[in-house]
This record gives C-alpha cells, structure tokens and sequence, in this order.
C-alpha cells in the first residue's frame, strides 16, 4: 500500500527525516518513509481520526487511515511551524520517555531541526526495532565447489 500524498503536492511540501510521530500517549520516531509507514498503520486509532507527526523542520503534518492520505496541517492554530519550547515539553510529558535530557538550556539554544534530532534519536531507543522484521535472514552460503560436475 502507498500513501496518498495528493495534498502535499498540492501545498508544495515534502516531509524532511527524521519525524517524531504523536501517538495517543507515546511518541515514535521514523527516519525515513519505510519507518514511517510502517509505524503510523500500527498506531492507534486516533478520537479526531487524524495522527499527528512533526518533521524535522517543524512543521506538524496528520496522516488520516481510511485513505492513506498525508497533508500538512496547515489550520494548526497556535503557530505554523512548533516552537523550540512546545517540542520540548511534548518530549517531557510523553509517558513513553526513554531518559531525561542531561542538559534542557543547552538543548534550547540549538536550532529546532537539531532538537527533533537529538529527541528522535532518544525516542528511538525506545520502541522495538524494525531491522530484525525488514531484514532478510541471513543464510548460509555453500563452500566454492571448482568441480561440481563431479558430485
């Protein structure tokens, strides 16, 4: 199955890796689209049937399941792009949180695609991996044989 991605055509935007995905309680992190598919058909449904996901850029985009469809939240009403301050505190009363961060004042002063960096990276550690599930089992190749017509 593909994403739908009519409406972010349309506005002329694309999604910048890694986002940091707003499930209901939990927060996830994808660094490219693979991820991201495959992390936002297991979240749960959510009450305003939109999942919200921030990019590393800011800006907030919804993800809505019955069409597979990705549109940036262009109607978010208090500031277009998340601020510095909003996506801290996100990271903070998340339940799901791995680790504090050692250093918040620090962690401010960077610029905000910097800060969903450092917290997708934290976020990560937190959910199961997806390499065991993608990758392939490695098998087990056979000795070089010179003279198979031999066998």
């Amino acid at each position: 199955m593909k994403f739908n991605t009519y409406f972010l055509d349309m506005c002329r935007r694309t999604i910048v890796f890694p986002v940091i995905i707003i499930d209901d309680e939990d927060l996830y992190s994808a660094r490219d689209m693979a991820q991201l598919k495959h992390l936002l058909l297991r979240c749960r449904q959510p009450y305003d049937r939109f999942i919200k996901f921030i990019d590393a850029t800011g800006y907030e985009f919804l993800f809505e399941p019955p069409v597979m469809a990705l549109i940036p939240n262009v109607l978010r009403q208090q500031s277009f792009p998340w601020k510095k301050k909003e996506i801290y505190r996100l990271y903070q009363e998340a339940p799901n949180r791995p680790c504090e961060v050692t250093d918040p004042q620090k962690l401010l002063k960077k610029p905000i695609g910097d800060i969903i960096i450092h917290l997708a990276g934290l976020v990560k550690d937190n959910r199961p991996s997806l390499a065991g599930r993608l990758a392939r089992p490695f098998r087990k190749r056979r000795p070089f044989d010179p003279r198979p017509w031999l066998h």
